[in-house]
């Protein structure tokens, strides 16, 4: 099942990134850790400091768990947690993104060797507010700040280019509303990918088929939603075999498991 929780990895012929994060502070780094364990994969083009602004910080004192704390430090573990996860770091610095044509071309530079290298993007993830060249032929919204413009889900004008933390305007710009919207942006890219990816073949249904026994339920049957003791008591009561699905609304895996364990159910 765990198969059917999670984004496919491109063919090996395929050389498109499901997803470039543009920058490596607490916003990136947050995003690259919830698409890495959704896996996507991301690659992190670093810009020039890697960490951003955080890691010019000499003392945190409000990071959740890691009070008193060098931003330098809570950089390097936020690195080495999304680099856990699957997400791939590169030290370059983005030139140009060029949306003409899907998969979108992202142009990058070594500052130190100066070579150039060009990575093909299915999303992009904006999290810096340093200028980037867009070509495109399609307007790509700013406010009259010069922040990019988007919608609830963080989706700028340009389809599947989203903008998070620096790239964004927002009344209280600092490391951990950063990171609490490259959390939110990932799920949404999560999402993008996803429907951007074939379906998976229903194949489970023949692999675990209802037991003869029990008839088969109404198509329009949903799931029992336990929410309380009383009704996680009054469904074990029942006897049989029970599945218990730990369930939230903003975990990737768990959206792509509904389906299946609705056909189960059925």
């Amino acid at each position: 099942l765990a198969q059917h929780a999670v984004i496919k990895h491109p063919k090996a012929d395929e050389s498109a990134e499901n997803c470039v994060i543009i920058g490596s502070g607490s916003t990136g780094m947050t995003a690259a850790i919830y698409l890495g364990h959704a896996g996507a994969r991301p690659a992190v083009i670093e810009g020039v400091t890697v960490g951003g602004s955080l890691i010019t910080t000499p003392l945190t004192v409000s990071w959740p768990s890691l009070a008193n704390n060098s931003g330098a430090d809570i950089t390097s573990k936020l690195k080495n947690h999304a680099r856990a996860a699957g997400a791939t770091f590169h030290a370059y610095e983005v030139t140009n993104i060029d949306t003409c044509a899907w998969p979108y071309r992202v142009t990058c530079t070594s500052p130190a060797k100066g070579n150039k290298k060009i990575f093909l993007a299915k999303s992009i993830l904006l999290t810096t507010n340093k200028p980037i060249s867009i070509t495109t032929d399609k307007k790509i919204e700013l406010d009259t700040n010069g922040y990019y413009k988007t919608t609830s889900l963080f989706e700028t004008s340009i389809p599947h280019i989203f903008a998070a933390g620096s790239a964004i305007a927002n009344q209280c710009n600092n490391h951990i509303v950063g990171a609490g919207q490259g959390a939110e942006t990932a799920l949404n890219i999560v999402d993008t990918i996803q429907q951007l990816e074939p379906a998976a073949p229903p194949a489970t249904q023949a692999l675990i088929p209802a037991p003869p026994s029990q008839p088969a339920r109404a198509h329009d049957q949903k799931i029992p939603h336990i929410q309380t003791i009383k009704a996680y008591n009054h469904e074990i009561q029942k006897g049989g075999m029970i599945v218990i699905d730990c369930f939230a609304n903003w975990c990737p895996p768990c959206k792509k498991l509904k389906p299946v364990l609705e056909r189960i159910y059925q």
